[in-house]
């Protein structure tokens, strides 16, 4: 193992979520750490452990630790009920580096556990927004990250009920649909065999260069495709960028030596695509259904982050909202899995309620409700100062 002198110039920022007493998530946020004081710290974090164990744990975070740099040391999460055995789940816990983070091994198992943490960690930055920790998703192309104290955007973002609720989550609908369009877009492509299925491919391509769903007061973040009206908005610019990807897309099948599929692409012309679409638009029917659900589903995040329960009960409830995330993005094309893709939309979608602010001062009419006195006072002056209504004059008929 490397001697100390090779991981001294290593800056450390711990971050550990537990659950605590009375409904609360406790959180270290970013404490700074040097290396040869990991050892006192997680002595004080969690208190007397078997020297075996502590020894062991220890040993897994400096050998997962790069000589220079600086990083996040994340800590398993440890439940309530686990509190006891808090040292056999430290030990038993690897390491491995994503990007600038060094995350146990329960979480990089599968996806859905990334993104379970994820959710656990935007709550505790949401009720702690002074903490410096990171999330991050990394993809096929440049990593994507945030400070998880800019989740206190959920907290402070106006209810439903609001008139500010859609001008709020309308740039957080486009966000997401971009998104998504971009993500399918390159997964599906990335795979030649997914080009001999030409029909879904031309949904794909078509739903990918459509327009995003501007929205409509007071509650539509996403297009209505029970309405064939959709296809005008969401194709009216359409041409000249899938004229493009249809021409990428011809190169890239010929460069591997799929002649036969490039030359289909290639006769096709965009117009022709749309046409086909337009004629046969279930694929991306499908495709559009299952957005909407996924942008419906983001946009409830606002009302869980707001809930009164404590911010143990909000965590809980953020994994199952993650869950039920990917469930929906299971659901937007068939062979290509998008369930990692909920971290990603989860920093897209707080990015973009960042650019939502409040209006000044100035712009709001301030309405002063009197007490309940005051307003008895004014009900029985206008009781006593009501004029007497008029007497009424009845008129017999003149017997003739």
């Amino acid at each position: 193992m490397n001697s100390a002198l090779n991981i001294s110039d290593s800056r450390l920022r711990l971050v550990w979520l537990r659950e605590g007493p009375i409904g609360r998530l406790d959180c270290d946020l970013g404490v700074p750490v040097a290396p040869n004081q990991i050892r006192p710290l997680l002595r004080q974090r969690f208190g007397p452990l078997d020297p075996v164990l502590f020894e062991t744990a220890t040993a897994h975070i400096l050998a997962a630790l790069p000589p220079t740099g600086e990083f996040e040391l994340h800590l398993p999460f440890v439940h309530r009920r686990e509190w006891k055995q808090r040292g056999e789940i430290l030990a038993s816990a690897t390491f491995q580096l994503h990007g600038s983070r060094l995350l146990p091994s329960q979480v990089t198992a599968s996806a859905a556990a990334f993104n379970n943490y994820q959710s656990r960690l935007l709550v505790a930055g949401a009720f702690q927004p002074h903490g410096a920790a990171t999330i991050e998703y990394l993809g096929q192309g440049e990593p994507t990250s945030m400070q998880a104290s800019a989740a206190v955007v959920w907290r402070l973002a106006p209810p439903e009920k609001s008139v500010e609720h859609f001008r709020a989550f309308k740039p957080v609908s486009v966000a997401v649909q971009r998104t998504i369009r971009r993500i399918l877009l390159e997964r599906w492509l990335n795979d030649p065999a997914n080009c001999e299925r030409y029909d879904e491919t031309m949904a794909v391509l078509a739903y990918a260069h459509s327009a995003p769903f501007p929205g409509k007061p007071r509650n539509e973040f996403a297009y209505d495709i029970l309405k064939r009206c959709w296809m005008k908005p969401a194709f009216f610019f359409t041409r000249k960028p899938l004229e493009a990807s249809l021409s990428n897309l011809s190169d890239s099948l010929e460069s591997i030596g799929r002649s036969d599929l490039a030359c289909i692409y290639r006769e096709k012309p965009s117009k022709e695509v749309l046409r086909r679409v337009r004629k046969q638009p279930r694929s991306i029917e499908c495709i559009l259904g299952a957005e909407e659900r996924v942008i419906n589903h983001i946009v409830l995040l606002g009302s869980l982050m707001r809930a009164d329960s404590g911010s143990r009960e909000i965590a809980t409830a953020a994994g199952r909202w993650m869950a039920a995330l990917e469930v929906r993005l299971r659901t937007v094309s068939r062979g290509i899995d998008l369930t990692d893709v909920g971290s990603l939309l989860l920093i897209e979608a707080t990015r973009a309620l960042s650019s939502f602010e409040l209006p000044e001062e100035s712009n709001v009419i301030v309405f002063r409700v009197p007490d309940k006195h005051a307003v008895r006072a004014i009900d029985e002056h206008a009781v006593r100062s009501r004029k007497p209504a008029p007497e009424r004059i009845a008129f017999r008929p003149i017997a003739a």
